[in-house]
């Protein structure tokens, strides 16, 4: 059983929560977090569990979770129980100001890194209005990763969901970790490794029922927004109406052929552009097969070790006679007196992309 490591607001700790009767975390890569605990009433409990105190999962600072709902059950046996965000979950209080007199803030021509330090720069580490800031929020080192790209956006846009934008584009994650000695918080793109059996400069990790690390597994495929071609349209391309036919598959036809249409009239100024924004819609509307289990931890694949959140590994459904290699793009810890257990999500859940395209597409510049 976890325990959770209590600081005040000026990261110093002040309790050790160990009687907690179900602890769970969910991290994910392309967002952020959350968790909730309960744990019986104790003197002093309201004194300590205020606002603006940090829990560290298991003394972890790498699982440093913010209190957002406290709830106190009032019985002869009181419960508390404890919810919030994951520490990246601050950047959900901003909103994207534009600088200037411009209408969007814009990031032109910039690896995917760059794009989200630029976002969280000039929205809450320097922003035009101080009070916006965090006094104690700064940026890891900015590795430029990730593809190169124009970005946008304005008031309508969350900080949190324009980073998760950028971040299911390029395949890197993000997060906002805490560092206890300099009493910071530190931002960060991160990049996990790639762990599948379809490389071999890494050691595979490989999850399935039948290999006694995968229980309760299952399977989805989902083919009812699949598209295989798009008529990507621009009204900027020699001053006439230009429509482009981009396929995946140039060679499909009939039954198997499945269309939709874009207009890019806002963005692509040429048959480059055209091309490269089509080719975006049907990666985004694609076939996503994803694959949930509780995994179980073995000598072989210990979490956090051998594998952790980002990685791409790969996973066998044996009834299914599927062997994918997918991300590891969520992981829920629980802990109970009973054991701990890990639910992992492989694959991005078909419901982020569909919900997300048409933002994406209007901020790829």
């Amino acid at each position: 059983m976890s325990s959770l490591r209590v600081l005040n607001n000026d990261m110093r700790p002040i309790a050790e929560l160990d009687n907690i009767s179900e602890l769970w975390l969910t991290r994910r890569f392309f967002e952020p977090g959350e968790w909730a605990a309960k744990l019986p009433f104790f003197d002093g409990a309201m004194e300590i569990l205020s606002e603006g105190v940090y829990f560290l999962v298991g003394d972890d600072p790498s699982k440093a979770c913010l209190l957002e709902k406290t709830e106190v059950a009032d019985s002869d046996s009181p419960q508390i129980g404890l919810s919030g965000g994951t520490l990246s979950s601050i950047l959900k209080r901003r909103i994207v100001l534009p600088n200037n007199n411009d209408n969007f803030f814009r990031v032109e021509s910039q690896s995917a890194e760059t794009i989200m330090h630029s976002f969280v720069h000039s929205q809450c580490i320097a922003p035009q209005d101080s009070r916006r800031g965090f006094p104690v929020l700064e940026a890891a080192p900015d590795r430029r990763r990730g593809a190169v790209a124009n970005w946008r956006a304005t008031f309508s846009d969350y900080l949190h969901e324009t980073l998760t934008d950028v971040a299911i584009f390029s395949g890197l994650g993000y997060d906002v970790r805490l560092d206890v000695s300099r009493r910071r918080w530190v931002f960060e793109a991160l990049e996990g490794r790639d762990l599948s059996s379809a490389q071999r400069a890494n050691a595979n990790v490989i999850f399935g029922a039948s290999l006694d690390n995968l229980g309760e597994v299952a399977y989805e495929e989902d083919l009812a927004q699949n598209r295989t071609s798009v008529y990507a349209l621009s009204g900027n391309i020699d001053e006439n109406d230009f429509m482009l036919f981009v396929s995946r598959e140039p060679h499909v036809s009939g039954m198997e052929l499945r269309e939709t249409f874009f207009n890019a009239t806002s963005f692509a100024e040429n048959h480059a552009d055209l091309g490269m924004v089509g080719g975006a819609r049907l990666r985004e509307l694609g076939v996503f097969p994803a694959i949930t289990g509780r995994v179980i931890d073995t000598d072989s694949f210990k979490y956090g070790a051998d594998w952790n959140l980002g990685d791409i590994v790969t996973v066998v459904h044996s009834r299914a006679g599927k062997k994918i290699h997918q991300r590891v793009t969520e992981v829920t810890e629980l802990y109970t007196p009973r054991g701990n257990s890990f639910e992992v999500r492989f694959g991005i859940d078909r419901k982020d992309p569909v919900r997300k395209i048409d933002s994406i597409e209007r901020k790829v510049r």
